[in-house]
């Protein structure tokens, strides 16, 4: 199952299949037995090519621990989306309309939500007339939005797992390591003062 993966600027990153089985380390698992059930329960189609177009949002690089504080928010997620499509299939989208929808002006070369959106909380944003307008067209559009969001504490911190464990610790642990971390990452919650 090959997948296209291109940047908001249309550059191709990668152009790679998907094989029904993916080895780490020592350890061969069967990517159908995740899937099929998402699959499923979706009712997606998820053995075709896609193009992806995307962007991200509070990459820090590197999470650090200074003397009082991170050299990030800790809350902050680290955030990869966009909208995609099947690549036989490209859809008839029309940005001009989109332009003309949200009012925007000619000379405006992307879109960013801190600029062209309402500040405020969730429901304000909601509401908002632009935001009415961008999700009518992107329902008509053809493109599916894909999202992929990872907060830096919790990965940072249940790295540290990982990168304790060897690969016999994983294999005996099996699907019980996901617990160790979600351990590890309350301990550090409940006592960040120390961290």
């Amino acid at each position: 199952m090959p997948l296209i993966i291109a940047n908001s600027h249309g550059k191709i990153h990668h152009n790679m299949t998907l094989n029904k089985f993916y080895e780490v380390g020592m350890i061969e698992f069967q990517v159908d037995e995740w899937r099929n059930p998402v699959k499923d329960y979706l009712n997606l189609s998820i053995d075709n090519c896609y193009t992806l177009y995307y962007d991200e949002c509070n990459n820090c690089r590197k999470f650090c621990i200074k003397e009082q504080s991170y050299n990030v928010p800790a809350e902050e997620d680290f955030v990869l989306a966009g909208v995609g499509y099947v690549s036989n299939q490209k859809p008839d989208y029309d940005f001009g309309r989109l332009w003309s929808d949200l009012r925007l002006q000619k000379n405006v070369k992307e879109i960013k939500f801190t600029k062209q959106f309402p500040k405020g909380n969730f429901l304000e944003c909601m509401s908002s007339r632009r935001t009415e307008a961008f999700l009518e067209w992107l329902d008509g559009s053809g493109l599916s939005i894909h999202c992929s969001h990872v907060n830096n504490l919790f990965y940072s911190t249940v790295d540290i797992v990982d990168s304790i464990a060897d690969m016999d610790d994983i294999t005996t642990f099996g699907y019980d390591i996901y617990p160790l971390k979600n351990v590890v990452y309350k301990l550090f919650l409940s006592n960040r003062t120390y961290f």
